[in-house]
């Protein structure tokens, strides 16, 4: 029996779902591999998958707790010198934290928030020759590499991976830019449950007519990343131009006050709602009330919520960042503009209305295929056999 170990920050979050069913999916798959999750806090009810809570205090006065922490410090030096630029307290303080990871038997140990992991924990794993996988998202390569020092210990933590999966052609591309060796590196879409969506639900509503209004759905986060201030001022420019247009927001972050601001600033009180987070489950029955979905990233990895809703067969009219253009092929299933000209999404928004309707569902039945949910639990199942070989 094949063990692996997954690392996550947090088990059971209502805003990453999709976390808990890839566990509970991985653990059905295939019989000859076992899963367990370590996780910082499990914030879920319930688990199908076994899992055990990282750095608890309580940890410390156990036996095996306090035997492997006494034997590190005292004996096993060749293994502790990795944390050599630390101080004895914060040594001290590593292993505690860390113990259950650090003593893990497992065969392959899947790191899927890297930003949790410190670079010395990664490097005592490696030199006990523990096979290691990275999930890396977007902000690992856009955002923690934009100055020298950052770069480099992310680059410094790469060498401790055997392998490193990313979820876009896009992020692969970034990852050979940022120095990471290309035969590292494997593509694995995260891919869309298929009885999430029903084929024959194009445009639930029929779209609107010149003198009608136009309905826009927007979903994610609230952070600068999302750029969800540009459909704000979209809307402005359309309605002084005499279009009807409104949109619904869903979401939560830390951009909410100044969008809040933005929304009362231009006067658009009747026609943006900031509607904050709902449950995939009720989201996804709101589809149906929406003409076009919007999202206008500054940068994206490959947005699942986007994914889905041309899988519901809603027309999308999105930024041409990151690995959209994998999903989404302009003039047939969305309009894609430029971010850098922003007030180009004025004409993406009208040019959507025209998308001919039999052309979008045939080209949305191809993402159905590429982005599916059980193909990439076997590929991924797959790679954790390989590591192990």
């Amino acid at each position: 029996m094949l063990r692996v170990m997954h690392l996550v920050k947090f088990l059971g979050h209502p805003d990453q779902p999709y976390m808990q069913t890839l566990f509970n999916a991985l653990s059905l798959e295939k019989s000859t591999l076992s899963h367990t999750v370590f996780c910082v806090k499990n914030l879920g009810k319930t688990s199908n998958i076994p899992y055990q809570q990282i750095g608890k205090p309580s940890h410390i006065f156990k036996p095996k707790t306090a035997g492997f922490i006494g034997s590190q410090l005292l004996f096993s030096k060749g293994d502790m010198a990795v944390f050599n630029s630390e101080t004895l307290k914060n040594r001290i303080k590593l292993l505690i934290k860390w113990e259950q990871v650090l003593r893990t038997n497992s065969d392959v140990l899947h790191v899927h928030n890297l930003h949790m992991v410190p670079l010395e924990v990664l490097k005592f794993l490696k030199s006990k020759n523990t096979k290691m996988l990275v999930s890396l998202r977007g902000r690992d390569l856009v955002v923690e590499t934009l100055n020298e020092t950052s770069r480099a210990i992310f680059l410094e933590k790469m060498e401790c991976f055997t392998n490193i999966h990313v979820n876009s052609q896009y992020l692969k591309e970034l990852a050979q830019e940022r120095g990471i060796e290309s035969q590292k590196i494997k593509v694995i879409y995260r891919g869309v449950e298929p009885d999430l969506y029903q084929k024959e639900n194009y445009n639930h509503k029929e779209l609107p007519t010149s003198d009608q209004a136009i309905k826009l759905i927007s979903v994610g986060r609230l952070e600068w990343e999302k750029g969800q201030w540009y459909i704000l001022d979209s809307i402005y420019r359309l309605k002084n131009k005499g279009v009807n247009v409104f949109c619904d927001i869903y979401g939560d972050g830390r951009f909410r006050e100044f969008l809040e601001f933005r929304i009362a600033q231009l006067k658009l009180q009747d026609h943006v709602r900031l509607l904050g987070y709902m449950k995939n489950e009720a989201l996804r029955k709101t589809y149906k009330t929406y003409h076009l979905a919007v999202q206008c990233s500054i940068y994206e990895s490959l947005p699942n919520g986007l994914i889905e809703m041309c899988l519901h067969n809603l027309p999308c009219v999105t930024s041409n960042v990151g690995g959209i253009p994998e999903f989404l092929s302009h003039g047939i299933n969305g309009i894609s503009f430029d971010i850098n000209s922003p007030e180009n999404l004025d004409a993406a928004i009208l040019e959507c209305l025209t998308l001919d309707k039999e052309k979008l569902q045939e080209f949305n039945q191809k993402v159905t295929e590429k982005f599916s949910f059980n193909k990439g639990v076997k590929q991924l199942n797959e790679l954790y056999t390989e590591l192990n070989s």
